[in-house]
This record gives C-alpha cells, structure tokens and sequence, in this order.
C-alpha cells in the first residue's frame, strides 16, 4: 500500500528518453543464479547501477542514460563475466543474458557484446541515430523529415508541421526532448515559426543525439498524443572531449531551375549558409560533463510564385461597370502572359526572402554520487523571416502581401535520478517550452476571393504570439521478481497569449460576380487586442513489464488523462454556449470536462526462435483539446466582428460602409465549443512479425490498425435557411461551434528492413500499403466544416491522409577501397529516396447552390462514365474539368468527399563524403550533396474548385524554397571533428 501510494504522488513520465537494460543470469548448464550481483556501467561517463538478480536469475535496470555501456556479473564461487560495446537507445529495453563459469584459473570473463537484429519489445516505429543525423543527406537540417523514413508516415506538403502517421491528423502527434513537450504550445505540432520558412527552431541535428518515433502499441507512460510519439535525445558530453566545426552552402549557380522558371526568365537566386560548431568533453572525470553547441543559418532564397488574376479586359470591364473596384484592383498584379480565358491571365514574381537563424543549446551532466545523477539542458533559438507572403502562401501575391516574422523558443530540461535501493528508481524532473512568434503580413487591403482566380491579394493581418509549457514531475520503477513495475503522473500547465488587428475578407463567386461587384460573402474579423487562454492537463498512469517466461513478455498499463476546459486568465471572455444559443456569463465555463479519459494499454512481445518473434498489442491513446483552438472566442464581444451575405442582403457589394451603417445587417459572429465535447482518442492495434535474417538484417512485416474518435470538426449552426431566409439564432451571422465528432479509420499493411551501422555499412527500408478513410478534413490542408451540418454521415469517404503506396530508402556506405589510406581512403556514400503515391484531394464549387449562405466544402456533381484523370496530364491540365459539373440549384452535389488522388512525389538525395584524417583524433571531412538527384518536377496539388478557369492546372512544385520537392539544389559541406 505505500508503495501504491507513492506511485499516485509521484509526479511526471521524464524517463521517456532512457532506456532499460534486463536479462538472466545462468550457470554453464543454464541454471539461474539467485542472487548474482549485476552492474551496469556507463562505458563514457562512468555512472554506475548495481542490481540483484531475483530467485530465477532475472534482473532488470530500468530508466539508464542512453549511450554505451558495459555490464558484468558477479557471484560467490563463479568468475565474473563482463559484456562490452552494448548501446542503449531511447526507448529500448535491451536484453542481456550472461552466463558465468566456475571459478578457477579464470577469475573474470570479458566479451563483446554482438547487436541483436531484432527487439520485440520495441514499440513500432523507428529510431534515427546521430550518424544519420548528421550525415545522410537532408534538405534543410531538420530532424522532423528524418521522420518520414518511418512505415506508415506522410509527408503531403513542403509544411514543417504536416507530418502524418498512420492514418491520423498531424496535430494527433507528441514531440518531446528529453522528455520535455516541444511543442508549438498553442497546438500540437512541432515548433515551427507559423511555418514562415525558419527550420532550426526544434535545434540543431548536430545537438540531438537520436530520436525515435513510435507509432503504435508504446506504453502507458507516453500520452498527450491520440497518434505518433517522437522523442528526442540530446546529446551529452563524455570523459574524452570531441568537438566539431562546420560550414553548409549553396548558390543557385550550381542548381537547376524551379519547372516554373522558364529559361526566357532570370533564374531565381539563392544564397544558403549554415555554420557552426559543437563541443563536449568533462569538468570533472567521471562525475562533470557538457555539450554546447552553436548553429546559424543565413539564406537568401530566390521565391517564385505563380497564379492567375484579371486580364486587361477583366480589369476594364470591372471599373467601367463599378468604379469602387478600382481599390480592390490595385493590389492585382498585372499579368504576365494571357490565358485561353480572355478574362484571366497567368501572372509569375520571384523575390528575395531574406531568413536569419540562430539556434544554441547547453548541457550539464553531474554524477553527484553512486545514487544520484543530475543533468540540465537549455536550447535557444531564434529565426526572422522577411520578404514575400507568397513563398509559404502561394495564393497571396498581391502587389502590397509581405511577411515580416521574428519567432524564438525556448526549451529548458531539470532531471534529478535517486536509486533508492537496489530494486526501486526515482526520476524528478522539471521542464519549460516557450514559443514566440510575431507575424506581420498587415496590408491596407482587404482579403479578395474571386472563383476563378488562384491569387488572393490582401492583408492577412498581424499576429503575435507566445505559449509557455511548464512541466514538473518524476517516475518511481520498482524490479520485483520478473515484474518491472513503473507509475508516475505529468503535470502540464500551458498558457497561450496572442493579440491580433481586424481583417477583412471578400468572396466573389464568379468572375462575372466581381465584374459587376456582386459581393457574395464578406467577412469581418476584428482584432483581439490581448487575451490570453490557460490550460492545466494531469497524467497517471502506472505499467507493469511483465517477463512470464524467457522469450516472452506481456506489457501491460493504464493511463489516465484530465485537463481542465480552456479558460481566459482575466474570466472576462464569453463562448458561445449551446445549451441555451446565447453566449455564456464572463468566466463561464465553455465546455464539460471529459473525465472518463481510462486508457488501457497490452504489448505482447513472443522470441519464438531466435530469428524469429512476433509483437502485438492493443491500446487507447487520449489527447487533450489544444489551447490555440479556444483563441476566436475572444472575438465575440468586440464590435467589427461579423459576416455579411448575399441571402440576406441582395445588393452586398465593395465597399461595405453602407451596408455596416444599416445595422441589423452587419449581425455578429459567434464562436464557441459544444458543450458536450469529449477529448478526442484513438485505437491502435498492430501484428508484428519480426524475423532476423543474414547479414544483420531484420524485417518487419506487420498489419497496423488504426481508428481515431472524437477529432475536431468546425460546424457553422447558423445556416440561413433558403426558404424562410431566417438564421435559427437570428441574433447571429454565422455561429463557429467546434464539435468532437470526426473519425478516421486506418488499415496498412508494414514493412520495414533495416540494419543498423555495423562493417562499414547502414540501411533502411520502408514500405506502405494502406487505406485511410474518415468523415472530417485534416485543418492543415483545408477547412473542417461539412458541406451539410445535417448529414456527417455524407462526408464519409477517403481521408486526406490517404496514400495508398509510401516507400523509402535510406543508407551509408563505407566504401571500402583504401580504408588504411590516409589519401585514397576514407570515402562515404549516403543516400535517400522517397516515394508516394498521391494524396487524397476534396473537389469542391464556388457557391452553395441549396440556397443556404454557407459556401464552405461545396461539393459538385460527378458527370457518369467521365474519369477526371487524363491520360497524359501536364502541370497545364493535371485533371478533367469534364468530369465534374457544378449542382443544380436545389440541391447539394453528389460528389464524395476526397473522391480523387493528386500527383505523386518521387525524390533522391545524395551524399559523396570525404574524410582526411589528420591524426588519430581529428579529421577534416568534405561532402557534396545533391537534392533532387534527377531533377525530377514534384508538384504540388493542382486547382480543385470545379467549373472555374484553373480546375485542374497546377501552378507551383511541392517545395520552392528548401525542403522536400524543390528543383535539384547541390550543397557543399565542409566539417573538422575532433
């Protein structure tokens, strides 16, 4: 009992970036060895664990440092044995038996230890380690794409954050270092600057010393995710000192042209440096250690962007029927080249965008006795981003769009371990994430839709941002007999303060509609001068590793999550509450807490032979409703924040003033959440088949199950209705409520070859077959609100995470000619592919052709017998426009949601190093990389609002800038380790 009650009092899951070292100790007739006395030594840092093996022999060390180690046996009448060279990665539970012999002239037995191929009780996933890091080729320097070689993981934009596993959402996803959230804060997905084109905000690779992603069947000691865990390790200094200085760079005179610069164009510049330098080593041998590490990145980076807007015709024809266009038109662009539509024109730019990285970090690690350890890490990092809005948002290139963002975080990590005794560990830890981010693309024009066209010219307003995670808490483990027991408990406080100005957005439903001014939405969105949302989420959950027999192990655990409603620090903000249709009392409550979040979780993990063994498990993974989702109810009692509509005003046309002054016109928009808003969770469910083969090698082949429930859907409740042109809450425009009511399910078939650095060589394979089906639109990629709020049942149909097939390669090569030559030796091969097939896209239309004023997730009708793929698409027409036709009026279309796949992404990355040893410790290493090897043109999505002029073109490459799907970009990299 107190014992139990410790474990409900300890507080926080931080030994998510350790690992576990457990085996069996036998005689030579293996025969256990009560008893026998067990220590594990960190083979760099001296830290030492010294452990009893039960009646059977059995002995467990759980929550040890990653790195490399020794472990040595000892016991009354035998000669002690020693296994050397074992690493110990994030997550892992490595085995290690060790059988002893009878003393006599031999008083102590050391061997090396040999690397397993394969680890059932590993969770599915995969694990990066720091030489891949830092030498295979990628795009950028960010770990997050390193997370793409992962079974099972989509990558469907050029976006930091659009990292999809299994079927799930990006924002379904945990990242941690060192066991500390490092997330963005006011949403869960890596930091990332508002993805305006800063990529070192996470840290620099050469920092981190391994990663791993589990996708499925982890433990009860990871939450705060319905999908993926990816944790990071940081790398922490040793006794011997190592140390290294780098430089990356690029010109774009040795790269290919972007497909959409053409060779009668200047070729767009690029400018790309990235330095600095890591040192590691002790203070105190044995005891004091440090890492800091340095890295900055200056890129000027030649941004090309391209589109359709009004033609000289379109433009006459506009002010001789409405001079009040004249305002609206001056911040189109005049186009470049004519279209086969008289009244639109192509129209393409290129500028400069100026970005400034810097990004630090420290850590101190002190073995303060035999029985305590201690480590603190500190990243810093800062970005600005300056230059035009349409290099992240292709849409904004009006004369007037601009960026200007300045982000930083912060990430600090407190760890304190106590061995209290042989059999029983306490791990403390503190943490902090802090995000800042201010994005200025503030214009003095309005937002302009117009179906018809792809450019969307206008402000899209300032935003300042910045988020505090705090984190306190530790773990308690406890070895008894075969039972690894563990418990503990998270506590996350969050807050999110953001101020934003007032924007305006207009919708024009066709070309002809913004030749006669017929304005068919405009929406007004006023600024929140200040406001500041709060959240407090606990976790407990307690687990058992449970070894029933040699060669198979039952993990099994239950969590359990709480957090408390989002709330405004000052109470003064009112939502929207649907139980009475009226907004809430200052400092109400905007929702009911879920406290039924019980999330068992069973890992089996079965060595059938020793090639031979299989994983399965089944879980619950609850995440907790994400802070940044309750910032617009702050604008529900600021005046200026409303929606106008043609329905209820038949001559709404720019500018508004007249119609602002009418008064019961301009009716206020609403935001709020359902008041029964369960937190969203998801099943997972896996069988593994792992298998050992020649070579080092293993396989993985495993079917992945996956259903997620209650994911977030933005519904608006107040449709004017077209036959009594009446709103069912007639003192409100539209009324956003948020629902926990979307669902995904997901079916893939893995497999995953792999051979970790062993003679020279590493490899990685991944293939994906799959099927994801749900009935909501992921937020990253478009809007969540369903074309009929009456029928969810109707936006059943493909996921926007749907990829049917996803291969990757990885690998690193030693090649072997010359090894011992100073001159001709030291030659390295790196290499990376990625492969997919398209991505699920929605079809939409312009209007609402029922007669309600919601335009969101129109859908057309499908014309029977007409594929909307073509035989030989081009970027100039990638689909059939034939294929779908607007709805008649009367009636919603018949179209399904996500009916169609876009392009696919093919893409390899090479590395040719060099290293010349100039002594025994140091080297000078050069490199050549190559992205996009075969200058092969990724695009991205074409057009999919039917019936306008664009449908089905195509207008930019996946990547413009750096990342995934730019044109073949040549990079040279010049590094001094010691």
């Amino acid at each position: 009992m107190r014992n139990l009650l410790f474990f409900l009092a300890a507080a926080a899951a931080f030994g998510q970036s350790n690992g576990r070292v457990a085996g069996q100790v036998q005689d030579a007739k293996q025969a256990a060895i009560p008893g026998a006395r067990v220590t594990v030594q960190d083979s760099e840092r001296g830290f030492r664990r010294e452990v009893r093996a039960d009646g059977l022999g059995r002995y467990s060390a759980p929550d040890l440092p990653i790195g490399r180690y020794q472990v040595t046996a000892e016991a009354p009448g035998f000669a002690a044995r020693t296994v050397t060279g074992l690493t110990l990665t994030v997550g892992a539970v490595l085995a290690v038996d060790l059988q002893l012999e009878v003393a006599g002239v031999t008083e102590r037995v050391e061997v090396q230890a040999t690397m397993a191929t394969i680890d059932p009780q590993q969770a599915a996933g995969a694990l990066v380690a720091n030489r891949p890091l830092v030498e295979l080729p990628i795009n950028g320097r960010d770990f997050a794409r390193f997370a793409l070689l992962t079974p099972g993981a989509v990558g469907r934009t050029a976006s930091l954050s659009d990292l999809a596993f299994n079927g799930m959402h990006p924002s379904h996803n945990n990242f941690t270092i060192d066991g500390i959230d490092a997330s963005r804060g006011d949403q869960p997905v890596v930091t990332n600057g508002f993805e305006r084109g800063g990529r070192l905000l996470t840290g620099s690779l050469d920092s981190l010393s391994e990663f791993r992603i589990q996708t499925s069947n982890y433990r009860a000691e990871y939450g705060r995710a319905a999908g993926t865990v990816i944790t990071v390790a940081s790398r922490a200094g040793t006794n011997a000192y190592h140390g290294a200085l780098f430089e990356y760079f690029r010109n774009s005179a040795l790269d290919a042209r972007n497909y959409f610069n053409t060779v009668n164009q200047l070729k767009d510049p690029f400018r790309y440096n990235n330095f600095g330098g890591n040192l590691g080593g002790r203070i105190w041998r044995d005891r004091t250690f440090f890492f800091t590490n340095y890295e900055g990145s200056r890129q000027r980076l030649g941004a090309r962007g391209t589109g359709t807007v009004p033609s000289a015709l379109m433009r006459q024809q506009a002010l001789a029927t409405a001079p009040n266009l004249r305002f609206l038109l001056e911040n189109f662009p005049v186009g470049t080249s004519p279209t086969a539509n008289p009244l639109v024109d192509n129209y393409t730019r290129s500028e400069s965008v100026k970005i400034n990285e810097d990004t630090g970090s420290i850590r101190l690690d002190h073995n303060a006795s035999s029985r305590d350890r201690l480590f603190a890490r500190v990243n810093l990092n800062n970005s600005t981003v300056d230059g035009p809005l349409f290099s992240i948002l292709p849409s904004a290139l009006g004369l007037t769009d601009f960026q200007l963002v300045p982000s930083h975080s912060r990430n600090v990590a407190l760890n304190w371990q106590r061995i209290v005794s042989p059999a029983s560990l306490l791990e403390l830890t503190a943490g902090l994430q802090r995000t800042m981010t201010n994005g200025s693309s503030e214009t003095p024009y309005p937002q302009v839709n117009v179906a018809g066209l792809t450019v969307v010219p206008g402000s899209r307003r300032l935003n300042l941002s910045n988020a505090n995670v705090f984190q306190y808490g530790g773990t308690f483990s406890h070895v008894r007999g075969s039972h690894t027991i563990k418990a503990g408990a998270t506590l996350w406080r969050t807050q999110v303060n953001s101020w934003t100005t007032s924007v305006i957005s207009l919708s024009y439903l066709s070309l002809q509609d913004f030749i006669n001014n017929r304005l068919g939405i405009a929406n007004l969105t006023a600024g929140t001068f200040g406001n500041g949302i709060r959240q407090t989420h606990v976790g407990l959950f307690v687990q058992d590793n449970w070894q029933v027999r040699p060669g198979l192990t039952i993990d099994y655990g239950v969590r359990y999550d709480v957090t408390t409603p989002n709330h405004d620090n000052q109470d003064r903000l009112q939502s929207f509450d649907t139980r009475a249709g009226r907004l809430s009392a200052p400092g109400g409550p905007w929702y009911r807490a879920d406290r039924n979040n019980f999330a068992p979780r069973l890992g089996v993990a079965w060595q059938l032979r020793p090639r031979l063994a299989i994983r399965t498990g089944y879980g619950l993974f609850f995440q907790q409703f994400a802070p940044g989702f309750g910032n617009n109810i702050a604008q529900n009692t600021l005046t200026g924040n409303s929606q106008l509509v043609r329905q209820s005003i038949p001559d709404l046309a720019w500018p508004l003033d007249p119609f602002l002054a009418r008064g019961t016109a301009a009716l206020p928009v609403a935001n709020g959440l359902n008041w029964d808003k369960p937190d969203l969770y998801a099943q997972q469910w896996n069988f593994t088949l792992l298998t050992a083969l020649p070579g080092s090698l293993s396989l993985e082949t495993a079917y992945v199950g996956n259903r997620g429930l209650n994911l977030r859907r933005s519904v608006n409740l107040n449709w004017l209705n077209p036959e009594t042109g009446r709103r069912a809450f007639p003192a409100f425009s539209r009324v956003n409520v948020d629902f926990a009511n979307g669902q995904t399910d997901y079916h893939g078939l893995q497999l995953h070859l792999r051979r970790q650095m062993a003679q020279g060589w590493l490899l990685g394979f991944a293939y994906t077959y799959a099927k994801a089906l749900g009935n909501v639109t992921d937020a990253v990629v478009g809007a969540t609100e369903p074309q009929d709020f009456r029928c969810f049942a109707c936006e059943q149909g493909l996921s926007s995470t749907d990829v049917r097939h996803i291969a990757t390669l990885n690998a690193l090569w030693d090649l072997p000619w010359a090894r011992n030559n100073r001159w001709l030796g030291g030659w390295k091969l790196g290499g990376l592919a990625m492969l997919r097939s398209g991505i699920a896209l929605n079809v939409t239309q312009p209007r609402n052709t029922v007669g309600s004023d919601n335009a969101t997730n129109q859908r057309p009708d499908r014309v029977l017998g007409v594929s909307p793929y073509l035989p030989n698409p081009t970027a100039s027409l990638w689909l059939n426009p034939a294929a779908f036709q607007l709805a008649p009026q009367g009636r919603f279309g018949n179209s399904g949601r996500h009916p169609i796949h876009g392009p696919g992404f093919f893409q390899t990355d090479l590395s040719l190093l060099k290293d010349f040893r100039i002594a025994e410790s140091r080297k000078l290493q050069f490199r050549t990389e190559v992205f996009n090897l075969f200058n092969r043109p990724n695009f991205a999505q074409p057009n999919t609002v039917a019936g306008t002029p664009n449908f089905g073109q195509i207008f930019n490459t996946l990547g413009r800038t750096i990342g995934s799907g730019t044109a073949r970009q040549i990079q040279l990299v010049l590094r001094f380790e010691f």
